[in-house]
């Protein structure tokens, strides 16, 4: 399975080096790079993804999602106060 990880976050890498912009690939690379255990490089792609689709609240969810995982935020903070770093105290669908 790992083996399979890996030659997911490589075809990614690929795509990303021949499209920096895309926001997509830096979405599935970041879940590929949770799979494998690397979780801050996964909080790396979840954040360029969110930036790159100009704050989707999706890709926000996701990397609010990540956040919490490796930096251990509260559970009461929504992923998307979590990755847009203001906590706004509202009950939140995406929590």
């Amino acid at each position: 399975m790992a083996r399979q990880y890996d030659k997911s976050a490589d075809q990614l890498a690929a795509v990303i080096a021949a499209e920096p912009s895309n926001e997509t690939a830096h979405y599935f690379l970041g879940f590929t790079r949770e799979k494998q255990g690397l979780l801050q490089e996964a909080v790396n792609e979840f954040q360029r993804a969110t930036a790159l689709a100009g704050g989707d609240p999706s890709y926000l969810a996701g990397f609010g999602t990540r956040l919490r995982i490796v930096r251990g935020y509260a559970s009461s903070a929504c992923n998307l106060c979590v990755a847009s770093q203001a906590y706004c105290g509202r009950v939140c669908i995406f929590l």
